[in-house]
């Protein structure tokens, strides 16, 4: 089963951990990272980086940009030899690209991509309307993105669009596909939570709709699995991608964070290799990695009936809550997510470098 890890924090990156998982093919790729070693302090390999760059007078904003280039160079140089082992269709390392509703994209990416200067590094969007156009013109660009949160079958879809819209305008401009790659990932978590708070606000505000309510909850995240799982290996048929995919290019990872999963013994289910370019990427957190065991994704055999999503899919919008709505929740959220880090980030910098 591939795996991505969800984030690499700073024990696990410096400790030699990460090392330690990637040398045992445990690891097709890192969806992110962070700096700090606590709540309120950068580890202590960001504490070295830190003090020259402060000491020469450099502003803190960009002092912090130097620290993620850093981070993000050197997660991606632990995966570089899994990427050229599998030319290039395993071993990347992502980071987000900070992001409002309004921010053009593109020239953030640009910026981050020359700086790292990593073929197997991927920049991280959302999946709103901006980062469904930063990934065709990045695409277009030659430069490595990754979608995050997207929240619906429906977005999925105008992601998988995009990537292809991306690569035939490349191919149109007489250049090469074979070493551009992109991801898109679902977290099934942030739309568990928001079907949740929805259906417990029905169940307790329409005594008539309680049963049906209930009824549903903890499904929504296995209906969207099963449903973009399947959007996923359709487009291995679509004449569009099949013909770029005689050109040299590749499909489109999908990676699933918080998916239902079972864990086996290390060394009785198949490494993170065996599937480089086939069927989704399954994510997981630090603690299962190091716990020994190997996760399997369990859609695998659940490729066949889509009429339960679908049945789920419609429940849902029945009750008032329908797919785009939670989309752009899920949306919302990662946002907030990404912004509040950034600043958060930034104030740690901003004291260490007056400590410095």
């Amino acid at each position: 089963q591939p795996i991505w890890l969800e984030r690499a924090d700073c024990a696990v990156v410096e400790s030699g951990q990460l090392t330690t998982w990637i040398g045992a093919g445990r690891l097709q790729g890192v969806a992110g990272f962070d700096l700090l070693e606590g709540p309120t302090t950068l580890s202590s390999g960001g504490l070295r980086d830190l003090r020259p760059l402060a000491q020469a007078g450099h502003p803190p904003d960009e002092i912090l940009n130097r620290l993620v280039v850093l981070r993000l160079r050197a997660i991606a140089d632990l995966l570089l030899p899994l990427y050229e082992r599998t030319n290039g269709a395993a071993g990347f390392a992502c980071c987000d690209l900070l992001a409002s509703p309004s921010t053009d994209l593109l020239p953030a990416a640009r910026s981050l991509w020359d700086l790292v200067n990593r073929p197997n590094v991927m920049l991280g969007v959302p999946a709103t309307a901006q980062g469904l156009a930063a990934l065709e013109a990045a695409t277009t660009e030659g430069i490595n993105i990754h979608v995050a949160a997207v929240g619906s079958l429906e977005r999925y879809g105008e992601v998988l669009d995009a990537s292809l819209r991306g690569l035939e305008r490349r191919h149109a401009a007489g250049l090469s596909l074979g070493h551009v790659a992109s991801a898109a990932s679902m977290d099934l978590r942030a739309v568990e939570t928001h079907v949740g708070e929805r259906l417990r606000a029905i169940a307790q505000d329409e005594p008539l709709l309680s049963e049906r309510a209930q009824a549903l909850s903890g499904r929504a995240g296995t209906a969207l699995a099963m449903s973009v799982a399947a959007q996923h290996r359709a487009v291995l048929t679509n004449p569009g991608f099949l013909r770029l995919a005689e050109l040299g290019a590749r499909l489109q990872r999908l990676v699933l964070f918080g998916l239902p999963r079972q864990t086996v013994p290390a060394g009785s289910a198949g490494s993170a290799e065996e599937d480089p370019a086939g069927g989704p990427i399954l994510g997981a957190d630090a603690d299962t990695l190091a716990s020994g065991q190997v996760v399997q994704n369990w859609l695998a055999g659940l490729e066949g009936d889509l009429s339960a999503p679908r049945a789920e899919f419609a429940a849902l919008e029945s009750l008032g809550i329908p797919s785009a709505e939670t989309c752009a929740r899920v949306e919302a959220a990662f946002l907030r997510g990404v912004v509040q880090r950034h600043h958060h980030w930034l104030g740690v910098v901003r004291r260490q470098a007056r400590e410095a």
